[in-house]
């Protein structure tokens, strides 16, 4: 067997296989030889058809299946003659078959990428310092508040206002045409919060039940719903309910309702622990993907197209996951992947990165960390640990596992050897959190 390589790049290779006639027509006597005595043909004994009448009947056939064998037995070899190792799935081009020649295939293989470290030690990242200020304490506990209002009918007089309780249909097209069904009917919101249709809050405002408007919304270019992106909508919404919003006084009644708390004091205390605890959590999690930004910056390299795509993918996915928007096309899909292929790319990059320090310094994973690891998750979830251990037994999931071990000691390692700088930030200075 002869193989040829052709680089088209440092993760893209194209290998041009070539497999000796004796082998060929020793697998094309075989599969004839099989076909003969499994085929069932009319006015023939099992084992006795004319070879003239399979060829007539199952030549091309033939050909196609002794091309299929020839290739998933040979590429496998292929690849190890030239020491290349796969990144993802290889895909072959299969040549004609002719029984009496040498058989010729390519196979297009994305390969893992060389991994030249060049700076991963003192890389120079910011970490964020989060103080919980009393200010920042009264916002959580103000939207706490906010939670738990309740809402009474208003007199016919009044229009909608900010902060009311409105009930409406809404209904879209774009350029003329109706756009999805019925989904709009009888959508409850906030009026003044959340508002993820441009212009839809400023033209409930002054509405009152029974009335109607129609305005037009233009959605940025990036927005995450490809249906949506770059265009206008003509909408038409209708006021069906209104109600006013009525807050709880924050007192030592709604402490102990809320928060299982003595007191509004001790509703305070333990509010601004989980703000602590909130903020030094994102600041680790930032801190982390800081130096993995980092490590990428200093550390460039190439890596396999398809699995920058599939990771595209995933971001695209969890983007619409957030916009509750589940089912689209696979046109929409790879639409909105393509807004996503810098951080895949980053993300792929990293991945290698990250593998390449965990080998240079030998950070292997004992047993040990496997456990400890099975004990956090356990804890988290609320599982006992042996329960947990046996659903994570298969060896996909202990590959997995291993790899996210890995990682976890890889970044400890470059945040201990990293350049840090503290910046301190007051929490009434930062976005509003989800409660603690």
């Amino acid at each position: 067997m002869q193989v040829e390589v052709e680089e088209i790049s440092a993760v893209e290779k194209k290998l041009t296989v070539t497999i000796p006639v004796e082998r060929v027509q020793d697998e094309v006597e075989d599969f004839y030889a099989e076909l003969s005595k499994n085929v069932r043909l009319k006015g023939f004994r099992p084992g006795k058809a004319p070879r003239p009448h399979l060829e007539r009947l199952f030549g091309e056939e033939v050909k196609t299946q002794v091309g299929a064998k020839l290739i998933k037995d040979t590429f496998q070899t292929a690849l190890e003659r030239k020491q290349l190792k796969p990144a993802s799935e290889p895909a072959a081009e299969p040549g004609v078959l002719d029984p009496n020649r040498d058989f010729t295939y390519t196979l297009r293989v994305e390969v893992v990428p060389p991994v030249e470290l060049h700076e991963y030690k003192g890389l120079e990242v910011e970490k964020e310092m989060v103080e919980v200020t009393e200010p920042g304490v009264d916002e959580a506990l103000e939207r706490m508040r906010q939670a738990q209002a309740t809402f009474k009918d208003l007199d016919p007089g009044r229009g909608a206002e900010p902060g009311d309780l409105v009930v409406i249909d809404l209904t879209a097209k774009r350029e003329g045409k109706p756009l999805g069904k019925d989904r709009g009917k009888g959508l409850r919101l906030i009026l003044g919060e959340g508002d993820t249709i441009p212009k839809l809050h400023e033209n409930l405002q002054g509405l009152k039940p029974g009335e109607s408007r129609t305005f037009e919304a233009t959605y940025a270019a990036d927005d995450p719903r490809p249906e949506l992106a770059g265009k206008t909508i003509e909408y038409a919404v209708t006021l069906k309910e209104l109600k006013e919003r009525i807050l709880p006084a924050l007192d030592d009644e709604f402490a102990k309702d809320q928060g299982n708390c003595a007191s509004l004091a001790e509703l305070r205390e333990k509010t601004r622990q989980g703000l602590e605890t909130y903020y030094t959590e994102r600041s680790r999690r930032r801190l982390e993907q800081a130096v993995v930004d980092r490590l990428v910056e200093k550390n460039p390299i190439a890596v396999p197209p398809s699995l920058v795509h599939r990771r595209a993918e995933e971001l695209a996915r969890s983007a619409l996951m957030l916009v509750r928007q589940r089912r689209v096309s696979e046109e929409a899909l790879h639409q909105l992947a393509e807004q996503f292929e810098d951080q895949a790319k980053k993300d792929v990059q990293a991945a290698y990165l990250i593998e390449a320090v965990a080998a240079r310094e030998k950070l292997e994973v004992s047993e040990e960390d496997l456990a400890n690891k099975i004990a956090q998750l356990a804890e988290s979830q609320h599982v006992h640990p042996d329960k947990l251990k046996d659903r994570l037994a298969g060896e996909e999931d202990q590959k997995r596992l291993k790899a996210q071990v890995e990682e976890e000691k890889t970044l400890a390692f470059l945040l201990e050897q990293a350049k840090i700088k503290i910046k301190e930030v007051r929490s009434d200075a930062v976005a509003a959190v989800t409660e603690p």
